[in-house]
C-alpha cells in the first residue's frame, strides 16, 4: 500500500491488522523521524511487551534473510518485535519477500530505505504488496500541508476558512511533527470554540521559539561559534525535541543552497523571493551570507548535517552531548568557510 508520510496517522487500523512490514523511502529526514516515532506509538499501544531490534550494516552481514524461523534465525525472533533496518543495510525485494513467506509471528518489520527510485524493485514491492505499507517520506507539499491539517482539524469537529489555513500555513514549519504539536497546542486553545479564527492563530502560535531558532541559524551560518554555543543552551533549556532543531537549520541552509544557486538576478531579489512574510527578519543577514557561502559549500553543509543527524539516532550518548558536538562542528566548518572567501 502507498502512502505519504502526512498520511500515517490515518493508517493505524491497517498497521494493527493488515501490515507485516514497512518501507520508509525519501530524503526528508524529519519527516522520516517523524513516522518513525508514530509507528512505535501504533505498535506500543498493541502491546506494552514491545522490543525493538535495530538490524545495521554489520548485523545484516551474519543474517543477508531475516525471516521469522526460529530454527534459523532466534536472536532476530520475538512476540511483538520491531525489526528496524538502517538505510545503509542493503535491503533488497528478495529479502523481503522473504520475510513475509516465513513470517510466524507478530513482529513488524520496519525498513528505512533511504531515496528510492520510482523504479526499484523493493520501492515497486512495497508500494504493490497488500501485505506493505510504503511510506514517502519527501519533503510536503503546500497542499499536503493544507490537506494534513484539514483531516486533522476535522477529526476534532473544527472548522477553519481558506484564507485563515494560508495563514496558518505560514505559521507552521512544513515537518509532521512540529506541526502535530503545534496543532494540539491550538486544540487546547480553542476549547469548545468549533472554527479557528485569525485571531486564535495569532495569540496561540505566535511564541518566542521560532524566534531562538532563527538566531541559532543565523549565527551558525554566521560561523560565530560561541553564539552558537549560547543558542544551544536555550535551546536545551526549552526541551523541545531535537529533531526540531535539525528541521530549523536544514530548512535554513536550504533556502541558502536555493539563494546562492540562482545568479541570474540581484541577491537581494533572490533572497525576497525565498522568504515567507513572517520572516522578514531573515532578509538582512542572509542577503549577507549569500555573498560569503557557494553551493558546494552549503552541499557539504547539508551532508555533514544529514550525517549528525542520523548520528543521534544511534548513539547513546546523552542530547545535550550530541548537539553540542553535531552544532559546534557546524559552526566551526561554517567559520572556516567563510574565512576562505
Amino acid at each position: 500500500m502507498k502512502a505519504k508520510s502526512f498520511q500515517i496517522n490515518a493508517l493505524t487500523s491497517q498497521l494493527q491488522h493488515d501490515c507485516d512490514a514497512v518501507v520508509l523511502y525519501g530524503t526528508d529526514e524529519g519527516e522520516i523521524n517523524y513516522v518513525l516515532s508514530q509507528l512505535k506509538q501504533v505498535v506500543n499501544s498493541f502491546s506494552k511487551d514491545i522490543t525493538i531490534q535495530t538490524i545495521s550494516k554489520e548485523s545484516f552481514k551474519k543474517t543477508p534473510f531475516i525471516a521469522t524461523d526460529e530454527a534459523n534465525t532466534p536472536s532476530l525472533i520475538a512476540s511483538r518485535r520491531i525489526l528496524v533496518v538502517l538505510d545503509d543495510t542493503p535491503f533488497t525485494a528478495p529479502a523481503l519477500l522473504h520475510f513475509l513467506d516465513n513470517k510466524q509471528t507478530d513482529a513488524l518489520l520496519i525498513i528505512q530505505a533511504g531515496n528510492l527510485s520510482k523504479s526499484n524493485a523493493l520501492r515497486l514491492e512495497a508500494e504493490q504488496n497488500p501485505r506493505v505499507l510504503a511510506i514517502s517520506c519527501y519533503q510536503p507539499t503546500l497542499l499536503d500541508i493544507q490537506k494534513s491539517i484539514t483531516s486533522f482539524l476535522a477529526l476534532h469537529h473544527k472548522k477553519i476558512a481558506p484564507s485563515v489555513l494560508s495563514e496558518l500555513c505560514q505559521k507552521i514549519p512544513f515537518n509532521q511533527q512540529i506541526m502535530e504539536q503545534e496543532l494540539n497546542k491550538l486544540l487546547i486553545y480553542l476549547g469548545d470554540k468549533n472554527e479557528v479564527t485569525s485571531e486564535d492563530i495569532q495569540n496561540c502560535l505566535v511564541d518566542g521559539s521560532e524566534t531562538s531558532l532563527e538566531n541559532l541559524c543565523i549565527c551558525l551560518a554566521d560561523g560565530r561559534v560561541e553564539a552558537v554555543q549560547q543558542e544551544i543552551d536555550l535551546f536545551i533549556t526549552s526541551h523541545e525535541p531535537e529533531t526540531t532543531l535539525f528541521w530549523s537549520v536544514r530548512d535554513y541552509f536550504e533556502r541558502l543552497l536555493a539563494i546562492v544557486s540562482n545568479t541570474s538576478e540581484p541577491v537581494a531579489v533572490v533572497v525576497k523571493k525565498n522568504l515567507r512574510p513572517a520572516q522578514f527578519r531573515l532578509e538582512k543577514p542572509l542577503i549577507q551570507q549569500a555573498r560569503l557561502w557557494t553551493p558546494a559549500t552549503v552541499l557539504n553543509v547539508l551532508s555533514k548535517l544529514a550525517q549528525l543527524e542520523k548520528r543521534t539516532r544511534t548513539t547513546s550518548l546523552p542530547t545535550e552531548t550530541i548537539l553540542y558536538q553535531a552544532f559546534l562542528s557546524l559552526a566551526l566548518y561554517a567559520q572556516k568557510s567563510i574565512s576562505l572567501r
